[in-house]
């Protein structure tokens, strides 16, 4: 017996009962024009996911409980219709999935798609579209499982092509929900913001995004230059906003009230002119919003600025490690834009926040140094505890388990164990520490990996087990 089934793929808007309902009819009529038997939508196909408290209001229950009644009674028995995420059938299983974003607290997950029938072996037999709503009809034999008609499955986005596409998808929709149509960045010349600028510009236009360089006396003429070439590249507006004279008045009046304006105070003063003062400025002059361009390791361990660098609406770039934001660079210049809008000086450029002398893109550069920090902190989101890494250490399979290049441990702590754990307590201190108060403070990311931050997180204390300090000691003596 052949039975035809269609599985639907709908752009799914939260809580807007009315436009749901609606393309959940036309998918039926159209599943019956088809001579279909079997409709399968993913669950929340009506009501959207992650709706928090409104999920729990009478009014909103009603309505969608009536909405329910009135598509039985506008369907009948002409048409089944099934609303699952994982249906197991003639030994199939069938994933209706949605396409649209949920905003639950300060994580955007983008849901893109790519429904599928899956095979005993779990590969995919029929696959939906990905980022696109979609419908597939399949033909199936119930009596020997095969499928005899269904489109080709459709290819499934991965890497850099998979989060670009994620990024974009997800902010063009979370910025429509919330209205922005204007963005303002600092573009300082580095990757991060490099990149977060040719995104803005591709999700809003060129003509939307305004970026700004603060250069103080530590700014490079490298950088400086870089950054105006990514703003002609883009053919976004560019503002130079030098912040050194307003920086000096904020000291002197430090200084008069006899308090420290030097060192760590004097970075931060920096960073928060930039992002409080000039940044929040320019973008309430231009009816606009202030993009936050951390990354993921920045954001881990808390190297960012309260009410500097953390300041925006949106951490674009919130969820990616620093490799992944070069790669991502590369796919922008290469499959995008097809051409070096990107500027290959802002790939070479060592990182830095240009904030003192001993902190420029020729002396020093940030703290972390990302080849080995991006994946040791990726094992610290994941739960990999300390006495588990100090294990591998000691094993010598550290690098082999956390991804990283072979030998950089060397390069690093020059076979010097003291040098490694001083390390990794330093950094770890950090990501269950004033890390923790940063990251509550941030602004929402879109999550493209398996471990974004959830929120809320305990502040709490690191913890050190005995194992770990049974090895330390082993390792020290």
């Amino acid at each position: 017996m052949i039975i035809k089934i269609c599985l639907a793929q709908p752009y799914v808007k939260p809580c807007n009962l009315a436009e749901n309902f609606q393309k959940i009819i036309s998918y039926a009529e159209q599943a019956y024009k088809n001579g279909a038997n079997m409709l399968f939508l993913p669950s929340d196909a009506l009501t959207g996911r992650d709706l928090g408290t409104l999920e729990n209001q009478t009014d909103f229950r009603r309505d969608a409980a009536n909405y329910r009644i009135r598509l039985q009674q506008l369907i009948k028995n002409r048409l089944q219709i099934i609303f699952t995420d994982d249906y197991d059938f003639c030994g199939y299983q069938i994933q209706p999935k949605s396409v649209g974003i949920s905003t639950l607290g300060k994580i955007i997950k983008v849901s893109s798609g790519s429904s599928a029938i899956l095979n005993n072996r779990g590969h995919a037999v029929v696959r939906a579209k990905a980022f696109a709503e979609d419908f597939l009809t399949v033909e199936l034999e119930t009596l020997d499982g095969n499928i005899k008609m269904a489109p080709p499955p459709a290819p499934l986005p991965e890497g850099s092509d998979f989060i670009y596409k994620q990024l974009y998808f997800g902010t063009k929709e979370f910025f429509n929900i919330i209205g922005i149509k204007k963005i303002v960045l600092g573009l300082s010349g580095g990757i991060d913001s490099a990149v977060a600028a040719a995104l803005y510009c591709q999700i809003l236009g060129a003509k939307n995004v305004i970026t700004v360089n603060m250069p103080s006396e530590y700014n490079s003429a490298t950088t400086k230059e870089v950054a105006k070439n990514i703003a002609h590249n883009l053919g976004c507006q560019y503002l130079v906003i030098p912040i050194s004279k307003s920086v000096q008045e904020l000291q002197k009046v430090l200084t008069t009230n006899n308090l420290n304006n030097s060192g760590l105070v004097l970075e931060n003063i920096q960073a928060r002119e930039r992002g409080a003062r000039i940044l929040a400025a320019v973008a309430a002059a231009n009816n606009a919003a202030v993009s936050c361009n951390s990354n993921k390791a920045e954001l881990t361990v808390g190297y960012t600025t309260f009410y500097g660098d953390m300041t925006g609406v949106l951490s674009i770039i919130g969820d990616l490690w620093k490799y992944q934001v070069y790669n991502l660079g590369r796919y922008i210049n290469e499959k995008i834009y097809q051409s070096q809008v990107i500027p290959e000086a802002a790939f070479q450029i060592r990182p830095s926040a240009e904030l003192s002398e001993e902190q420029t893109v020729g002396n020093g550069g940030d703290p972390l140094y990302y080849p080995y920090h991006d994946y040791l902190f990726n094992a610290f989101t994941k739960n990999i505890t300390p006495t588990k890494l100090a294990q591998w250490y000691q094993d010598k399979t550290l690098e082999e388990k956390l991804g990283c290049r072979i030998g950089i441990l060397d390069t690093l702590f020059k076979k010097q164990p003291k040098a490694f754990f001083d390390d990794l307590e330093y950094w770890y201190n950090a990501y269950r520490g004033l890390a923790v108060a940063k990251r509550l403070q941030s602004p929402p990311i879109i999550a493209v990996s398996e471990t974004p931050f959830t929120f809320p997180e305990p502040q709490l204390k690191p913890y050190y087990s005995q194992e770990y300090k049974d090895i330390k000691n082993t390792l020290l003596q």
